[in-house]
């Protein structure tokens, strides 16, 4: 199995992020029927999205910590760009 390279991983959890999906296999699904997600991943139509397990397989390898710190990192960015709005963003992880 190819690894699942980094931008593309936090981009996936991301999109399920903002579309509120909260489990992995709901993630790699939505990424397959959307073409604005296919685009925000940066995959070509004929690309095959990443399987559920290879985000699964990711995940368990970074420390929680690291989610937090990226995720912390990117809606910071997102927010300072005024693509979303509100008093407090924040992240929810499940192990």
């Amino acid at each position: 199995m190819p690894s699942l390279p980094s931008g593309r991983y936090f981009r996936m959890h991301m999109g399920g992020y903002f579309e509120g999906l909260d489990r992995e296999r709901g993630v790699a699904r939505r990424c397959a029927d959307s073409s604005s997600l296919r685009d925000f991943l940066r995959l070509s139509a004929r690309d095959r999205v990443p399987d559920h397990s290879w985000l699964s397989k990711t995940r368990s390898r970074l420390p929680h910590e690291f989610h937090e710190q990226v995720f912390g990192f990117v809606l910071k960015l997102v927010a300072a760009r005024g693509f979303v709005k509100g008093e407090r963003l924040g992240v929810e992880a499940k192990d």
